[in-house]
């Protein structure tokens, strides 16, 4: 029998390695487990999309290049028909912010309030 560890979900395609480094090390302070897969194909959001859908805690992360964003399952927002947005998305993040979005996806689970950076 398979059993599945209660995770945040990270897919990835050519993630910066530096970036991915600060966003779990962030998962790591609040104490939450990730699980990390490669993927060969997508951007940040739709990543971050199917991660979300596919983790037991409803929080995934995805990251294409420097890009990443975090969903959270129920937290979407919506952008008028279908479309839904990530709860958190940069670009070209800095190292701070990589880390604040993997420590904002385990703050949620342990209901913690959110890091804000300025």
């Amino acid at each position: 029998m398979i059993v599945k560890k209660p995770t945040i979900v990270i897919y990835t395609c050519q993630a910066d390695e530096t970036l991915l480094r600060e966003v779990c090390a962030g998962i790591e302070e609040e104490g939450v487990l990730y699980e990390l897969a490669s993927r060969s194909f997508g951007n940040a959001d739709a990543l971050s999309l199917l991660a979300c859908d596919t983790s037991m805690l409803g929080v995934g992360i995805g990251m294409n290049g420097k890009s990443m964003s975090l969903h959270i399952k129920g937290m979407n927002v919506n952008r008028g028909s279908d479309e839904t947005m990530a709860l958190f998305a940069y670009e070209a993040p800095s190292v701070d912010e990589a880390r604040g979005l993997g420590a904002n996806g385990a703050r949620v689970i342990k209901k913690r309030p959110l890091r804000l950076l300025e």
